[in-house]
């Protein structure tokens, strides 16, 4: 019963290590990639390839909190500052819990990543709300803001199941069950 007792509480202990360590990895990852590719990733104008990752939210909600650590800290390097880091975070948060919300019943990882793309192309308005607070249009900033991230989710998302369906490996780390692809 003791060691029972103490296999379980291990267990419980590694998984949530495990879930630590793979949100760190995802902001990692998130941070590394979009400072590596800084001129698209910030603007009116922007291409953010690291938002390809959103789709690891649709697997397991749990790793939107990686993402989101991901866009905050980005957002500290952001010209736009903090209000970046508020409104980008907020924006992340806020399009992952409805994308998950709306796709909760949905057994089938591509409509999963197809129903996140359209809510955070569409969920990009609080960013070009951020941007007319500071100066710029904001039509011309939710046009081109939307453009460009349905263009990063969609290509995102396609690349991200790509890997995803060849890979036991990553289907493992990121807890999806293969029977869903």
């Amino acid at each position: 019963m003791l060691f029972n007792t103490i296999l379980g509480v291990t267990t419980i202990m590694n998984n949530r290590t495990k879930s630590m360590a793979t949100n760190a990895i995802l902001a990692a990852v998130y941070v590394a990639v979009s400072l590596f590719l800084a001129p698209f990733s910030f603007g009116a104008i922007q291409l953010r390839v690291a938002e390809m990752l959103n789709a690891t939210y649709m697997c397991k909600p749990k790793w939107l909190i990686g993402v989101a650590i991901g866009v905050f800290i980005t957002n500290l390097f952001s010209p736009f500052g903090m209000i970046d880091v508020f409104f980008g975070t907020a924006n992340t948060i806020i399009s992952g819990v409805v994308a998950i919300m709306l796709a909760r019943k949905v057994k089938s990882l591509k409509w999963r990543l197809v129903i996140n793309s359209i809510v955070c192309a569409v969920g990009i308005v609080v960013i070009a709300i951020e941007l007319a607070i500071t100066g710029l249009p904001f039509w011309e900033s939710y046009a081109t803001l939307f453009v460009g991230e349905l263009l990063s989710m969609t290509i995102g998302s396609f690349i991200f199941y790509l890997v995803i369906s060849k890979s036991s490996f990553m289907q493992r780390a990121l807890e999806i069950d293969p029977a869903n692809l």
